[in-house]
């Protein structure tokens, strides 16, 4: 049974404010060109009916506009904004089929969506991350999601939105065979897509109640509805599915002309979009056509091509690729051709047995008409019964032995790559205990030495200006020595201070009784050209995390200092019950990161080292010439 894609972003993307336009593609930049005269309000709703516009027409131009006005209104600190468009770069990612930096900015727009107290982009968002769990072969996740946001869109009496939200929950029922549930919720799908009028929901809604219809003829006419849909709203992800869709239920049906038209014009449109997914999935399908058809050369490419475009991290679509690719290697392979040689042989062998005793047969008949006759022809048909066992009983045990032999060398390879895996986890882990007892090492010692040199060396300079203080009264001082006796007291007053300073520095006083917001906020505002900003909750953490993260923040805002050349930096910290998420922004020179040293110690490797060391994530952008964002976030 063809496997559904749950891929209705554009219902939740133009469910919010902004609605999109009836733009050409001709006029889409000309107004980007204008739009950067505007104010921010107007310039964001622009981008955004832009970015709607080009999702599945043009993903890399939506994507491309997508990080512009994030970039802007980040730099505006525009929190809700910035919620918008990290959604929008989201969808696109998914679109794309680039699942971890989607998972990333729809996180983002969440929380940032939650910062600005926007109860309806928040929604949007994890409708969104429903999507991209669907996609990522975790249904049960996704229809949680879907079930949370639900309620939201029928409180604002959402057809568009209720309607996507109903189809998707009714594909993902449907792809877990649970084949009741998917169809009252395909059917509910329907109803809110005439309420909505919305031709890419609809088309979607009549695709999936097609698959219940029993007379073939009446499937065809939905199919071919959802079509016009689709094509109506310039949707060609969606057209390319359902065209692979109908050519699927033709192959089932036995018409593989019919079926190879459809799944051919599916996957030249997801081709030319470089929807990964879907030439993955039309390919196998095509793989499964030509296999039908005897054609296996054209079945053995479309199978080469359906694993490279599939996702490895889908574990069952990589068995369902890897089960098509060793049936088809059983039957052009090395294996096939001893087989086959084989049972050559042995018909060979069996064809001049059979011809030799119907020739001995045919002489008895002849010479024989008595009863020693019919025991001969007897005797003959049993050695030929004993020579047909024979031959079967070795073509089936040559068969078997192959069969060892490739099982054989698969086991031996799934525990050599599992004898990898465990050595490559000891050795991560190694380094991990490693770099936690370094850390706590360098912690330690900041501390004891910020305690000696404030207690210590701190004391023994402010008794000794005491002291000298003291004698300027007691004693006589030529009036040329006065000014060198007041120089040397400011220089220890001026000594006192630098050593309070660098003992702050080494173990924040403010980090130890206040938290991690005090501290940085307190570091943050000692320097010129750096802003801060808090979101989410006051709370404390473990020491060694509130370390480690304000040792992040300071290196990351000294990095920018010394190698950027910025005159902005903005810092921002947002805590919530079970994550810390830290992100640091430039408007400096910027930089290729994948022209970082992973070999060198120190800058970005070493903050790389203490946020692998409490298991959190670090992800950078940056170009040249369009200044750094780096993230730090800390799962709890």
């Amino acid at each position: 049974m063809l496997k559904l894609l749950a891929c209705t972003y554009l219902a939740a993307i133009i469910s919010n404010n902004v609605i999109a336009q009836n733009l050409s593609k001709q006029n889409i930049d000309s107004l980007i060109l204008t739009a950067d005269a505007l104010e921010s309000k107007e310039r964001n709703k622009v981008y955004q009916n832009a970015i709607i516009k080009l999702m599945y027409t043009n993903t890399h131009k939506a994507i491309e506009y997508s990080e512009i006005g994030l970039k802007r209104s980040t730099m505006e600190k525009d929190t809700a904004a910035m919620a918008a468009f990290a959604n929008m770069l989201g969808v696109g990612y998914h679109v794309s089929n680039q699942r971890d930096s989607s998972v990333l900015f729809l996180r983002k727009s969440i929380a940032w969506a939650k910062a600005a107290k926007d109860e309806k982009r928040t929604a949007l968002a994890n409708f969104a991350l429903a999507n991209t769990f669907s996609k990522a072969g975790m249904p049960d996740s996704a229809i949680s999601c879907f079930y949370a946001v639900l309620p939201y869109f029928e409180k604002q009496n959402d057809y568009k939105s209720i309607g996507a939200t109903n189809l998707n929950i009714a594909v993902l029922y449907y792809n877990m065979t649970q084949y009741d549930k998917a169809k009252g919720f395909y059917f509910k799908a329907l109803e809110y897509a005439e309420k909505a009028n919305d031709p890419t929901l609809s088309g979607s809604a009549h695709r999936g109640v097609a698959m219940y219809e029993t007379d073939f003829m009446k499937k065809i006419s939905l199919y071919t509805k959802a079509l016009e849909e689709f094509r109506k709203a310039g949707n060609k992800f969606e057209e390319s599915i359902t065209l692979a869709t109908t050519g699927w239920d033709y192959y089932v049906k036995g018409d593989y002309e019919n079926a190879l038209n459809y799944l051919l014009k599916a996957l030249q449109i997801a081709e030319e979009h470089d929807f990964k997914t879907l030439i993955s999935d039309q390919s196998g399908q095509l793989t499964d056509v030509y296999l039908s058809c005897k054609d296996i050369s054209k079945s053995e490419f479309y199978a080469l091509k359906a694993e490279q475009f599939a996702d490895k991290n889908n574990q069952i679509l990589m068995h369902r690729l890897e089960e098509k690719l060793l049936r088809l290697y059983i039957l052009k392979g090395d294996a096939e051709k001893a087989i086959q040689l084989y049972n050559n042989h042995i018909e060979r062998i069996i064809k001049q047995n059979n011809d030799k005793m119907l020739s001995t047969l045919s002489e008895n008949e002849v010479k024989y008409e008595t009863e020693k006759k019919a025991l001969r022809i007897h005797s003959l048909e049993k050695e030929r019964h004993f020579i047909l066992f024979i031959a079967l009983m070795g073509a089936i045990l040559l068969v078997a032995v192959i069969i060892l032999i490739a099982v054989r060398q698969k086991v031996i390879s799934q525990k050599r790559k599992i004898a990898e895996q465990k050595i490559a986890q000891l050795e991560k882990e190694k380094q991990l205990v490693a770099t936690q007892a370094l850390l706590e090492g360098e912690t330690s010692e900041r501390a004891r030495l910020s305690k000696d040199l404030h207690d210590g060396l701190g004391g023994l300079l402010s008794v000794t200006k005491h002291k000298i203080a003291n004698m300027k009264g007691s004693l006589t001082i030529p009036d040329d020595q006065v000014g060198i006796f007041n120089s040397a007291i400011e220089m220890l007053d001026s000594s006192i201070q630098e050593l309070r300073r660098v003992a702050h520095n080494l173990m924040p006083e403010s980090l130890m009784r206040y938290g991690l917001n005090s501290a940085i906020n307190d570091y943050c505002n000692s320097i010129e050209n750096v802003k801060y900003h808090f979101y989410g909750v006051e709370k404390r953490f473990e020491d060694k995390l509130e370390v480690a993260a304000f040792r992040i923040v300071s290196e990351l805002v000294n990095n920018a200092l010394k190698h950027s050349g910025a005159t902005s930096i903005d810092a921002q910290l947002v805590q919530d019950a079970d994550r810390i998420n830290i992100t640091v922004y430039d408007n400096g020179r910027g930089f290729d990161p994948k022209l970082i040293d992973k070999t060198k110690p120190g800058g970005l490797n070493n903050i790389e080292s203490r946020v692998v060391s409490f298991n959190g994530r670090l992800d950078v952008i940056s170009a040249p010439g369009k200044g750094t964002e780096i993230s730090v976030e800390f799962k709890l």
